[in-house]
């Protein structure tokens, strides 16, 4: 991965609740039995179209740093590994860790 923010041990990701310890990007992403297998799986065989985007390796690692979820749930692979999706031909979208140049959004379905 490219340009992921490592943090100092003193430093806490913005909205990091001081009662709990804050985990490593490396604890986070380095989990026996990853979700993202599973959760790919389903989303393949979904009975809608689901189009995954692509993510941003620096905002993906910046959310889990954030959110200090593992890849080990859906929540956390979903997040680390896409930038959202467009379920259902864009009727819903569901926003992961997009490139900074999509300022956020998803892209608009056609």
């Amino acid at each position: 991965m490219q340009d992921t923010p490592e943090r100092a041990p003193d430093q806490r990701p913005a909205g990091a609740c001081d009662d709990f310890p804050v985990r490593e990007l490396s604890e986070l992403t380095e989990v026996d039995e990853p979700a993202w297998p599973l959760l790919e799986g389903e989303l393949r065989t979904a009975k809608v179209p689901v189009e995954v985007l692509d993510a941003d390796p620096g905002q993906a690692a910046a959310t889990l740093l954030r959110t200090q979820v593992t890849v080990r749930s859906y929540l956390g692979a979903f997040l680390f590994r896409t930038g959202g999706m467009l379920v259902d031909d864009g009727w819903l979208r569901v926003y992961g860790s997009p490139p900074p140049t999509t300022s956020g959004a998803c892209p608009a379905s056609p």
